[in-house]
């Protein structure tokens, strides 16, 4: 035992000197951990090393901190004595400045999930312990402080200014919550234990569970801190008109403001605190004015917070308004979820909050389950049973309704609690009492009813659906109060909530209509003589009219028992036609207006939207019928006011029904739903008798959305192909859409135009004058003539065949003419709405310079340009005129064109299509060769045709540049006679010529020095002066294509040839500046041109050779000594007056041969050039070097 002490000890002495890696001092502490927890068994060593662990908190060694909170987390798990040094660590981790995020989250969850365990520990603990337990407390008070203060000073709404990130002080905020919970009483309130999150274990400890005899803490303490904590947590929240109610005297001030938090932030603490309050209703005083300032502190600041915060907000102070603790702050929280626009769920929340609340147990029991079996029974069939009852006892239900209304309304029972706590199935029994309270008691004999049982039914429904629960009206008359004080009318926005839901009031006003007997105003009655009194109604138009509207509703309404019995389409014959009649019989004092004719048309159609995937057939069949009368009525006017009905009622169906798809296709989780409603849609659209203007701006309006647009543009087309008379303007519709300025919707009607309308021959001549009319309205002299173009073509006259309508039929002429001028006017107005939507879309301006409208115009050509190269023409005429932004996109997007092309193997063919380019198109003619040319070989064929294509526009300036892209593979042939027109080329496209011919890797095709040759034997002057710069260019940015080797055979071959090229020598000099090891090589070449006698040649060969003659000294200095005249040789020393003495030094002192310093070397001297150098002797540079420029 002592060994191992010692050995202990040593290891924590080397962990405590310097010098140590990381990773050596995390290998020591694992050995500590060995030995203390493997190899002790008596547990004495583990007291020692808990001494040696204080000594290595102040190590900034990040690894080795985590490792002693583990080990820490490790023996107090196995013994509770050992969890205040777990807290005290925990401490110093949130106090140690090298502590790191990842060390903190570990201490912080450790010292949570060992919380409750601690504070058993400290109520609960063995006496003999109780040092011990004092101790333990003491470190959870330390630690609860610090990390309470880590939460008062956080500058929660500058998360980039904090050292560390908002997850740890997140984790410690779930911490302090816990502490909250664990330092305060539950008393009885887990009855709300529904507001707990499914992770909070409110109850598990508790101050309830605290032992005062064992206890060695205050209550009154533990209280306070647990109180402390909760004031911590509202701290962030809370305003400063809020913290100067609190009893702390913390020196923090809030450092930020509640609206510069994150909205995760902001929603986590409301949440927090809202569940503190539901679990500890006696802190909803302190709680509850924290989560009110949020809203009252700066409206239009909380106005400004995303939807998610004022919703997380109003949905904690519901679940807050209903609990019965919450009656002190009831008026508070209500003002503020009216102003929220959450007053219905305030006020349902309130009615909650007066009913009792189950409790929860281990297990239900079977009368618990028995009765909420029960439960579940309806309203109605509750209060048969109840009538049932009293009929097999014997009882007169009629006194019985009596005697019970009239306690119901005794003064002593009608009390302010027990009339906002009536239960709904009183508020019933209250109503059915009062339908017979006022009738004679027997009722007669013989009676029947006035009213339909249907038409009761919904008399009662209205009545109770108006019946609000008391505690909202009491709410609301409370909030308007306070409202009005304030200056506020937000009350008076909210509405009551009713004591029945939908499906409870129908269920009651179900019952009523069945099960009544008598009603006040009988159509037959007994009087008090016994005699039968009948009263009858005078039969009137009005009186036959209002019944048939009556028959009318339910056989409308009869939508069930009509499907069981087989009679769907008879019913929808039967309705189409009593909507019809109904329509056209006007009633007393009817104006005659359209809007009283739509009534029953429009209940028709709402009737089949309501479920449109069973009744659609209704829809169509009602839409056939309008039509088909306005086609046999006789009087124009009429026939008018009836097209007008139709045109309202395509209107108002498809309208609705396009709203409903686009709605179910956002909500829809898979395609089903959208593929029948999709197929419900086309069907109904291509029934239609005729296709009018509303229509299409339905189908329009459906392209508009990311949902309808593959619907829409699906029907245009399929109305296009299948009605002649609409396919003009149906066409130009589409072609509007391939130009819309939303994307996708350009986009789809380009595909459905070029796919799969190009094919129909009547549409093709449209489509493409269309197309090369927006490409040409991108130059600066484009004139747009009219933003309907060839809107007529096309056009038929309306027809009405057998395929389409049967409405014609065998009817007689004067229908048919009738039917000509209406279909003529429909016509007319569809060429009306085509001409607005081109004037609203297109707007084709010239010489446009945005980049999204340049696009838009070009997308429909080039894709029509795929399926028919012919029209690239027309692209290469806009370019000519278009604006230099027009340049930039035009050569952007004609990459993909092209390249399909050429995927296609139909090269060839674009080049016969780039005919009758001008100067301006030059450059684009360029970039399209040089793309049908990338990252391949350009076959024979295609350079044939690109230099055919060249050979006819050679009157064009710079057409040479479109060979550019084929230089490489052109055959030298073909290729050098066309040097002196690249030469003509502006220096840029010079300079990318050359970099063309000279930048590909062997094999050439045409070698470098055939073309630098080729550039020498250039005969005119004009293009010898042009050839100067590109022989340079060639040996300056080029050089590997130049080699010394390369260099030297170009160099002899051009010495030798008869004449000279003019260009020889200024190409050596190049060359040798290019590479000057060159010299002794160039050197040898001007003793022949020497021997040539060059200074009889052309003047600019003699200067070149002056030059090259000084640029090689040395080496030159004999060539020049042995065959060089002394007029020559004078014009050499002109040029360089320090050849002078170099000549005389080499022809007086014998050159000596390098690596031979004894040997000398003859050097033969022309005797009239050995005398002009006596004569002329040697001389001294005497000359001040700092005067020399």
């Amino acid at each position: 035992m002592a060994e191992m002490e010692s050995q202990v000890r040593e290891l924590f002495t080397a962990l405590l000197m310097s010098g140590q890696t990381k990773k050596e001092a995390k290998d020591i502490f694992s050995q500590i951990q060995e030995l203390v927890l493997n190899r002790d068994t008596s547990g004495l060593l583990l007291q020692s090393c808990l001494m040696h662990l204080k000594s290595l908190y102040h190590l900034q060694n990040a690894s080795l901190l985590a490792a002693i909170i583990q080990f820490i987390s490790v023996i107090s798990a196995k013994d509770q004595r050992f969890l205040k040094e777990l807290f005290d660590i925990v401490t110093i981790t949130l106090i140690s400045s090298h502590s790191t995020e990842k060390n903190i989250l570990k201490a912080v969850t450790h010292a949570q999930s060992n919380l409750n365990r601690a504070m058993l520990y400290v109520y609960e603990g063995p006496k003999q312990e109780a040092l011990f337990r004092k101790e333990l407390w003491n470190s959870i008070a330390a630690n609860v402080e610090q990390t309470s203060s880590m939460i008062r000073n956080y500058a929660w709404g500058q998360h980039a200014n904090n050292l560390l990130s908002v997850n740890v002080y997140l984790r410690v905020w779930k911490y302090l919550e816990q502490v909250a919970l664990v330092l305060s009483e539950a008393k009885e309130y887990t009855v709300y234990r529904d507001l707990a999150r499914s992770n909070i274990q409110p109850d598990v400890v508790t101050l309830d569970k605290l032992d005062k005899d064992k206890s060695m803490v205050e209550l009154e303490t533990i209280k306070q801190a647990g109180y402390c904590t909760l004031l911590s947590l509202c701290f962030p929240l809370a305003t400063e008109k809020v913290t100067n109610g609190w009893m702390v005297t913390w020196s923090e001030k809030r450092n930020h403001s509640a609206w510069a938090m994150a909205k995760r932030d902001l929603c986590i603490m409301i949440n927090s605190l809202s569940l503190l309050a539901g679990l500890r209703p006696y802190w909803m005083s302190s709680i509850v004015p924290v989560l009110l300032a949020l809203f009252h502190e700066d409206r239009p600041k909380f106005a400004a917070l995303n939807d998610a915060v004022s919703e997380t907000l109003a949905s904690n102070l519901i679940k807050l308004l209903s609990i019965p603790d919450a009656q002190p702050v009831q008026d508070e929280i209500t003002e503020c979820l009216i102003a929220l626009r959450a007053s219905g769920r305030a006020f349902r929340a309130i009615s909650k909050s007066k009913e009792p609340r189950r409790k929860y147990v281990s297990a239900p029991s079977e009368a618990s389950l028995r009765k909420a079996r029960l439960g579940k029974r309806t309203a109605a069939d509750a209060l048969s049973e109840r009538r049932r009852k009293e009929r097999l006892d014997g009882q007169d239900s009629s006194g019985h309704k009596r005697s019970r209304t009239a306690s119901i309304h005794t003064p002593a029972s009608l009390t302010h609690d027990g009339l906002v706590n009536v239960p709904a199935a009183n508020v019933v029994e209250f109503v059915l009492d009062n339908y017979t309270v006022d009738l004679p008691i027997p009722p007669p004999a013989k009676l029947k009813l006035q009213l339909f049982s249907s038409e009761l039914k919904n008399r009662a429904l209205a009545l109770l659906q108006e019946m609000a629960t008391p505690s909202s009206v009491l709410a609301m008359k409370a909030a308007s109060d306070r409202m009005r004080a304030l200056g506020s009318n937000t009350a008076n926005d909210c509405a009551v909530v009713s004591i029945f839901d939908e499906v409870t009031s129908d269920d009651t006003a179900s019952w009523i209509s069945k099960n009544a007997s008598t009603i006040a105003e009988p159509l037959v009655d007994l009087a008090e003589d016994n005699t039968v009194q009948v009263y009858l109604k005078a039969v009137s138009p009005t009186w036959c009219h209002e019944m048939a509207l009556g028959a009318f509703s339910r056989i409308l309404e009869n939508v069930t028992g009509v499907e069981m019995s087989g009679g769907k389409q008879a019913r929808h014959i039967l309705l189409c036609r009593l909507a019809t009649i109904l329509s056209g019989s006007p009633k007393e004092n009817d104006t005659g207006d359209s809007d009283n004719q739509l009534a029953l048309y429009y209940k028709i159609l709402d009737c089949v939207l309501e479920d449109y995937s069973s009744r659609f057939q209704l829809a169509g069949m009602l839409l056939v019928q309008v039509y088909s009368q306005l086609v046999m009525e006789e009087n124009s006017e009429d026939a008018s006011l009836k097209l007008q009905i139709y045109r309202s009622c395509v209107r108002h169906f498809f309208s609705a029904l396009a709203s409903k798809y686009l709605k179910e296709a956002e909500q829809t989780a898979t395609l089903t739903t959208t593929a029948s409603a999709r197929k419900i849609f086309t069907l109904m659209v291509n029934n239609l008798p005729v296709v009018c203007t509303e229509l299409v701006e339905v189908l329009v309006s459906l392209c508009q959305s990311k949902h309808g647009i593959v619907l829409g543009i699906t029907l245009l087309r399929d109305l296009l192909k299948e009605r002649k008379s609409c396919f003009g303007s149906l066409l130009q519709i589409l072609l509007s859409l391939a130009c819309n300025d939303d994307k996708v919707c350009r986009n789809t009607a380009i595909r459905c135009i070029v796919n799969q309308l190009c094919g129909i021959l009547p549409a093709q001549n449209p489509i493409e004058k269309f197309s090369i009319k927006l490409v040409k309205s991108l130059g600066r002299d484009s004139s747009t003539e009219g933003n309907d173009p060839d809107q007529g073509e096309g056009v038929e006259c309306m027809e009405v065949d057998g395929e389409n309508s049967s409405i014609v039929g065998s009817a007689i002429r004067k229908e048919m003419q009738l039917a000509e001028q209406l279909q003529s006017r429909n016509q007319e107005m569809l060429f009306a709405y085509v001409e607005n939507l081109h004037h609203q879309t297109l707007n084709l301006t010239p010489a446009p310079t945005r980049e999204d409208d340049i696009v838009r115009r070009l997308e429909l050509h080039l894709a029509l340009c795929a399926k028919k190269p012919q029209l690239l023409s027309h692209i290469i005429k806009a370019y000519s005129s278009a604006s230099e932004s027009a340049h930039l996109v035009m050569f952007h997007i004609i990459e993909k064109l092209i390249k399909h092309l050429k995927q296609r193997g139909s090269e060839g063919d674009v080049i016969a299509y780039l005919k009758g380019f001008d100067h301006a198109a030059v450059t684009f003619i360029c970039h399209i060769i040089q793309i049908l040319c990338h990252r391949s070989k350009p076959t024979d064929d295609l350079v044939l045709k690109i230099l055919k294509l060249y050979q006819e526009h050679t009157h064009v300036t710079d057409a040479i540049s479109i060979l550019i892209p084929i230089l490489p593979v052109i055959k030298p042939e073909l290729l050098l006679p066309l040097l002196p027109d690249i030469l003509r080329l502006p220096a840029p496209r010079l300079s990318v010529a050359f970099t063309r011919l000279l930048e590909v890797l062997p094999p050439y095709v045409t070698s470098p020095h055939m073309i630098l040759l080729a550039l020498h034997k250039i005969e005119d002057s004009t293009m010898q002066e042009k050839a100067t710069p590109a022989i340079k260019l060639c040996l300056e940015q080029h050089k590997h294509a130049f080699p010394p080797e390369v260099l030297g055979a170009l160099f002899q071959e051009l010495v030798e040839l008869d004449p000279i090229p003019k260009l020889t020598l200024y190409t050596i000099n190049i060359g040798i500046s290019a590479f000057p090891i060159m010299k002794d090589r160039v050197a040898r070449l001007l003793s022949t041109l020497a021997e040539r006698r060059c200074w009889e040649m052309d003047e600019m060969i003699w200067r070149e050779f002056v030059k090259c003659s000084v640029m090689t000294q040395p080496a030159s200095l004999p060539m020049l000594l042995e065959k060089i005249p002394v007029p020559q040789l004078e014009e050499i020393i002109a040029f360089d007056p320090s050849m002078r003495n170099l000549l005389y030094r080499t022809a007086i002192e014998p050159i000596k041969e390098e690596g031979d310093t004894n040997k000398p070397t003859d050097v033969i001297v022309r005797s009239d050039v050995m005398e002009y150098l006596k004569n002329m002797g040697f001389q001294e540079d005497t000359t001040d070097p700092t005067m020399k420029e």
